[in-house]
């Protein structure tokens, strides 16, 4: 967030475009996931939480590996986007997750650091 000064003096906030200016509460929580997979599904689960006054944060177990911490998850709308970096998958780079909020559900792909990118989506934890 980008603060402007007014005519008067008043501080004003400004969001500069494309930035998020405020955390959608609707994905904070634990989702159960299923990824699409060539062979068929696999479970995964994302935990969203909230850090300070406006960012996302979480963690993610995907279809190989442990828990791995999300430091921030960017949000526009009701999209999210995040990357963590690579652990036990093949490839180079980071594992690069996209989503949306579709009613209760949120859907998505992943793509994974050999550029493979599946599909997923996800309800909400019991």
């Amino acid at each position: 967030m980008v603060v402007a000064l007014a005519s008067g003096g008043a501080i004003l906030p400004s969001v500069q475009p494309g930035a998020s200016s405020a955390r959608d509460v609707r994905l904070i929580g634990r989702w159960d996931i299923t990824v699409t997979t060539p062979t068929g599904s696999a479970p995964s689960w994302l935990e969203i939480d909230s850090s300070g006054r406006e960012a996302l944060v979480g963690r993610i177990v995907g279809i190989v590996g442990s828990a791995r911490p999300i430091t921030e998850i960017i949000t526009e709308g009701d999209s999210l986007r995040f990357a963590v970096p690579r652990q036990w998958e093949n490839g180079n780079g980071d594992l690069r997750v996209v989503g949306r909020l579709q009613g209760d559900r949120l859907v998505g792909h992943m793509t994974f650091p050999d550029n493979t990118t599946l599909n997923w989506q996800g309800v909400r934890a019991p």
